[in-house]
């Protein structure tokens, strides 16, 4: 029997949180949208949801 590779994708969302200092919520979402790749964000889990895609990746051809 041929064996395959196959790939499952899940969808998910990588939390990350970091503190902001700022007057206002509003300006610490500006502020994280701004220096979104200067601030140190700390892993907060991952969130899975129902949708999969399985793919081949690799095997014999029919």
């Amino acid at each position: 029997m041929a064996k395959f590779e196959v790939m499952r994708k899940i969808d998910a969302w990588v939390r990350e949180v970091a503190v902001v200092e700022a007057s206002s919520r509003e300006e610490a979402l500006q502020q994280a949208y701004s220096q979104e790749y200067k601030i140190i964000w700390e892993n907060a889990g991952t969130q899975t949801f129902d949708e999969r895609h399985f793919i081949i990746i690799d095997g014999p051809d029919d």
